[in-house]
């Protein structure tokens, strides 16, 4: 006799008080189970289930693995919010001890500030913008994402100028 052992119902996430076991790898797998569509749960093989599995995942954007190792990590951290600057530590790494605030004294230490508006690094600045307005307009979301308005060549150029901005700040060392 032959039980189907899989339903289109999600399954239930075991109660529990910790922060800490519910990004463990139990109630984290089951998160996943349940996001999957009723017709990928269904799939009748293994095989066809990692085919249906392959064929939904994205395609991850080509720059964000260009150039140099330690700058790219570098940028890579601010774009997820994970970097070295104070608000990052502060808020996202949940170190609270960390005054969020920028030691210029201009505002919080995010990257909107680091690349935007920080005083220590105006001549910096000055370059990275003369180097990104000859492509393209200078802004926060082209400088850690690149452009879907630029080709792969030019949004190179670009974060190749965003990474020598990083290393010649010497900010995260």
């Amino acid at each position: 006799m032959r039980h189907n052992l899989r339903n289109n119902r999600n399954i239930h996430i075991p109660s529990h008080k910790s922060e800490t076991f519910s990004r463990s790898f139990i109630p984290t797998a089951i998160r996943l189970w349940n996001g999957l569509n009723v017709g990928m749960r269904d799939s009748a093989t293994l095989s066809q289930f990692k085919c249906n599995l392959k064929s939904q995942r994205k395609v991850a954007n080509i720059l964000f693995f260009y150039g140099q190792r330690w700058p790219g990590v570098q940028h890579g951290r601010l774009r997820i919010g994970c970097s070295k600057l104070n608000y990052d530590v502060c808020f996202n790494l949940h170190i609270p001890d960390i005054d969020p605030m920028c030691l210029c004294g201009g505002g919080f230490e995010d990257a909107q500030h680091y690349f935007m508006s920080c005083v220590y690094f105006d001549d910096l600045r000055l370059h990275l913008r003369e180097k990104i307005e000859l492509i393209c307009n200078f802004e926060l979301n082209t400088l850690l994402y690149g452009s879907t308005n630029l080709s792969d060549a030019e949004n190179m150029l670009v974060f190749d100028a965003v990474h020598k901005f990083i290393m010649d700040s010497r900010r995260f060392e």
